[in-house]
């Protein structure tokens, strides 16, 4: 009993400075001996206090990463490896990712950009994203093939695949030329 108390209390104090998925829980108490049954009983204490949510995790981590600029596919990386690639959390990513992503855009855009999404597949969102992070991070312009370089591997450093990433700067090409 001494010993579920004092992984339970550590393991509370970690949840208090970060939160953490159910495998990375159920991971650190291995790492400190516990056994299944002491594991299933710990885990099973967090998720009715409301300590253990993937699905809440998964919600507040790809708003972070999409505030951040990130790609889907370094988003949907980064869950995994916290653990958040199995039970309801892999089967909501899409959805998650869909809402957290109207959230963050409305944030940044009108409801007339907004709607206009909607209806556009993911990798013509992503060009789009891809072209509001070159045009917020390159607002000269592309003038020259360095600042084409820069930009270009700005959003592969982003996430973003090469195609999409090739596309957004040549968008942001066209739009420069028009504006000077």
């Amino acid at each position: 009993m001494q010993v579920s108390n004092e992984l339970l209390e550590k393991i509370l104090s970690k949840l208090a400075r970060r939160p953490m998925s159910v495998r990375e829980v159920s991971e650190w108490l291995e790492e400190k001996g516990a056994d299944a049954e002491l594991k299933s009983s710990i885990l099973e204490k967090l998720r009715t206090w409301k300590y253990l949510d993937d699905l809440r995790l998964l919600a507040a981590l790809v708003r972070t990463e999409l505030r951040k600029g990130k790609a889907l596919n370094t988003i949907r990386q980064k869950a995994w490896a916290r653990g958040l690639n199995s039970g309801e959390a892999k089967h909501q990513f899409d959805s998650v990712y869909e809402e957290s992503l109207r959230e963050v855009d409305s944030e940044t855009t009108s409801p007339f950009e907004q709607t206009e999404r909607t209806s556009e597949s993911s990798d013509s969102i992503e060009t789009q994203r891809a072209l509001q992070l070159v045009e917020k991070k390159f607002q000269k312009g592309l003038t020259d093939l360095k600042a084409r370089k820069k930009a270009f591997d700005f959003l592969i450093r982003r996430g973003f695949p090469a195609g999409i990433a090739a596309r957004a700067v040549q968008a942001l090409l066209k739009n420069t030329t028009f504006l000077h």
